[in-house]
């Protein structure tokens, strides 16, 4: 049924004379091995989030916190989700970053489809990744593949994104594999000054980023300034 449905989308959806159709799913609902819609030609890719496999119906996440989709994954969902990422069936790790204010979110506890979706997860998805790094549930080289490479080259920025060579742009962050912190929310950078991983500690830490070879951060200190930024337009 999922292969079928795709055929349609590509079939309905795609310009005449078009190339070939990029089909991406975000955070699918549920990882069953027997249910992967990926194209035969690789022309469809699945996301997850870290959430996906880190957090389960036992964390004390509030429908204020994490009201979006999909819903929190059970527990024993995570092996899934990991064995998807470490065998490609599962193709990048994005945050699904969406920092609304508390007040945007209290207004789910009198009507939770008013309330925009999503949370804040930019800010501590490498720590969640780098303490899965540590835990053995993938490698440094998955994560790297899942978070720069493949990124790079569904938007068609390979090699200058997503790569450490000769040519490309020295965009890369350096980790301490050993630092080990809680989250806490005084040390929130995001506007929003709120996340739904406070109180959780990881091990495995950016502590320095670099950007087109300079320096934006390093040790909790953000030294880029307003406009350093640069618009990458893709490339298909």
């Amino acid at each position: 049924p999922v292969r079928r449905w795709l055929h349609r989308v590509r079939a309905e959806h795609r310009p005449r004379g078009a190339g070939p159709a990029q089909l991406g799913f975000c955070s699918p609902g549920r990882s069953r091995r027997e249910e992967d819609p990926r194209y035969e030609d690789n022309q469809g890719h699945q996301q997850h989030t870290p959430a996906d496999g880190t957090l389960d119906e036992r964390h004390d996440v509030s429908a204020r916190d994490q009201h979006g989709a999909p819903e929190v994954f059970l527990e024993e969902e995570h092996p899934h989700i990991w064995a998807g990422i470490n065998d490609g069936a599962l193709d990048v790790l994005g945050s699904d970053h969406a920092p609304h204010t508390r007040e945007e979110k209290e207004i789910g506890w009198t009507d939770m489809w008013a309330c925009n979706g999503g949370a804040p997860e930019i800010e501590h998805c490498y720590p969640m990744l780098l303490d899965a790094v540590n835990s053995g549930k993938l490698t440094l080289e998955r994560m790297v593949k899942i978070c720069c490479e493949n990124p790079a080259k569904l938007l068609g920025a390979f090699p200058r994104k997503g790569a450490i060579r000769v040519g490309a742009d020295a965009d890369f962050a350096v980790c301490d594999m050993n630092l080990r912190q809680t989250i806490t929310e005084d040390r929130i950078y995001s506007k929003c000054g709120w996340s739904s991983y406070a109180g959780n500690t990881y091990t495995g830490f950016p502590v320095m980023t670099v950007v087109r070879g300079r320096v934006a951060m390093r040790d909790g200190e953000v030294l880029a300034k307003p406009g350093d930024g640069k618009v990458i337009l893709r490339d298909y």
